[in-house]
């Protein structure tokens, strides 16, 4: 794998409410065989799977995307993966207010990267009812 991995970036969120983003993985090949990717928030990042606040992986939370599907354009290249994770709002809504840990790990043809990772910040909702649409 010729990419970058291993950035540091912060996500913050309001508690319960949806979270949505885009991984764009650039140089990891055209030909690569994708066997999981796993976005994980924790307490302690010491903490096994087992104790993970939430977790999303390839069909719960975490699926493979494109380039058009996301509203990019080029410069990318067919060598260039992109993922959509979404954290759902009761991933969120029963945790503590605070500052947790989160990684974005995948497996491509038996290699292991985390693409990211950083803090993941709860902030309170200050809006307190539902808010339903028409």
């Amino acid at each position: 794998m010729r990419a970058k991995f291993g950035s540091w970036h912060n996500v913050d969120i309001v508690r319960g409410d949806t979270c949505a983003f885009a991984l764009i993985a650039r140089g990891i090949g055209q030909n690569t065989n994708l066997e999981g990717a796993w976005f994980t928030v924790k307490s302690n990042f010491d903490d096994g799977d087992d104790y993970a606040l939430f977790q999303k992986s390839l069909g719960d939370g975490i699926e493979p995307a494109t380039i058009k599907d996301i509203g990019r354009s080029a410069p990318f290249t067919p060598a260039d993966k992109v993922w959509r994770v979404r954290v759902a709002p009761g991933d969120t809504i029963r945790l503590d207010i605070g500052k947790y840990y989160y990684d974005f790990s995948f497996r491509v043809n038996g290699d292991v990267a985390t693409a990211l990772h950083g803090y993941f910040t709860i902030h309170p909702n200050i809006t307190s009812k539902k808010i339903v649409g028409k």
